[in-house]
């Protein structure tokens, strides 16, 4: 519990809206019932077409204390998930902010507990532990990292460690003084276009081992029909932005960017696989052939496997669906 409220900080919690309002009430039920009280909520209206920011202007009445601290920014045009976590950071005005999602909840403790922990440790980026959530089963997630900044965005850009923006507490300036910003244009993979460049430039980390911070996972039906060219594209432009990002250091991360290409390119030769999509394979097999393979030998035998086999999508695909229903067995 912090001692001295007085000094308490400013935190901005950042909260794109669109298509939501099946799920709106929930989040901010838990976002103004927040114990920590020196908050603003930063809203960005991306031109939704339902009744969600309606629903947050009525629920905010049944809390008079928050009704001043409630900012409300309308796109006059969509322009998408990226543009609107610009939006919200371009008009946070708190030491510290928070993303997050819309159809996701939060804790009633979440800002207070890590506002505690970034008093304690004076970190720049504190995360919160996680619950995973599909329909009625919950999986927690621990945040927990022990290794350097560098080394956790390398570890982010090679998919070794989680690398969403959402229920993380970061210190503002950190995205003004290096004008990072989400490519407009480009949703699918915005979280990871800026969290391993974020936790780049820190000086310290920390995090909080609860689960303050629920995620909704969609179904695997609806997951799978959002796989098209167009998402294909843009995920695969939000991992060139992070890999040139690495490339502007002059060959010092040259193993750990074929690395993550490679493990990038496997992931999307498994989701070829198991949607039977031509589109994930064919782009996945153009960066694989430009890749040196002495690398390979640096991926789990099982991806190198996979590595092996797509040469011949039938064949991949046979082993891609044997190995995840072995792994699923297992488990």
């Amino acid at each position: 519990m912090m001692g001295n409220r007085d000094k308490a900080p400013l935190v901005s919690i950042c909260v794109p809206v669109y298509g939501v309002e099946k799920y709106v009430g929930k989040c901010f039920e838990t976002l103004f019932s927040q114990t920590y009280k020196n908050i603003e909520y930063v809203v960005v209206n991306d031109c939704t077409p339902d009744n969600s920011i309606n629903i947050i202007k009525e629920l905010v009445r049944h809390y008079p204390e928050r009704i001043n601290q409630l900012h409300i920014i309308d796109h006059e045009h969509n322009r998408g998930l990226a543009a609107a976590r610009n939006t919200a950071v371009d008009n946070a005005h708190g030491e510290f902010l928070i993303h997050v999602d819309s159809d996701d909840y939060v804790e009633t403790s979440l800002v207070e507990k890590l506002v505690d922990k970034q008093r304690e440790t004076n970190a720049d980026i504190v995360s919160s532990g996680y619950s995973i959530v599909e329909g009625i089963n919950a999986k927690r997630q621990n945040c927990t990292y022990n290794g350097s900044p560098h080394q956790l965005a390398l570890d982010m850009f090679m998919r070794k460690q989680p690398a969403h923006v959402w229920g993380r507490f970061i210190r503002r300036n950190i995205y003004t003084y290096n004008s990072i910003h989400c490519e407009e244009g480009i949703n699918m993979g915005e979280d990871f276009q800026v969290i391993p460049i974020l936790v780049f430039h820190s000086k310290a980390l920390s995090s909080v081992d609860e689960p303050l911070y629920v995620y909704r996972f969609m179904s695997e039906e609806s997951y799978s029909k959002k796989f098209n060219k167009k998402r294909l594209l843009q995920e695969w432009r939000s991992f060139d932005i992070i890999k040139e990002f690495f490339l502007q250091y002059e060959g010092k991360f040259n193993n750990q960017i074929a690395y993550a290409e490679l493990r990038t390119v496997v992931m999307y030769l498994v989701f070829a696989a198991r949607y039977s999509n031509k589109d994930y394979y064919v782009e996945a097999r153009a960066r694989l052939l430009k890749i040196d393979k002495k690398y390979w030998k640096e991926m789990p035998l099982p991806m190198r496997i996979q590595l092996w086999l797509s040469g011949n999508f039938h064949l991949m695909s046979i082993y891609s669906n044997f190995s995840t229903f072995i792994k699923h067995k297992i488990q």
